[in-house]
């Protein structure tokens, strides 16, 4: 099956968990590329067009390069773990890493935003609705 980013914004949408709130235009995302110096992932766009994710502790954070290493994009946060994008890969679709408070080296967790925030969406769907 291939990845379909609106298909997985609509499962955040049946679960009510994507306001809608706010929601970043064209323009917005093209000012965060420009803040971090890189063209960001079209899955992470869309996300950020169509309205903020938000639920217990997950969250967007604002886009900024990570301090320790300039080649990491932070764009997110969920319990205490920061998750980053890799923007040395040659892809429009950066592989995901993330710094947890046990060991403050990334670590590659997900081949990229698709499949991250599809693992995002398990989660509160199983936390929210359990069989």
């Amino acid at each position: 099956m291939a990845k379909n980013i609106n298909d997985l914004i609509a499962e955040f949408d049946k679960l009510k968990l994507h306001p809608g709130l706010p929601k970043y235009s064209g323009n917005d995302v093209s000012e965060m590329e420009k803040k971090v110096e890189c063209e960001l992932p079209p899955d992470f766009k869309a996300t950020m067009e169509v309205g903020y994710i938000s639920k217990g502790t997950f969250h967007f954070l604002p886009v900024s390069r990570y301090g320790k290493d300039n080649k990491f994009v932070i764009f997110g946060k969920w319990n205490e773990n920061i998750f980053m994008f890799d923007t040395t890969q040659n892809s429009p679709n950066f592989p995901i890493f993330q710094i947890t408070p046990a060991s403050l080296t990334p670590e590659r967790c997900f081949d990229d935003f698709y499949d991250w925030l599809k693992s995002v969406l398990n989660s509160v769907s199983t936390m929210n609705f359990p069989d």
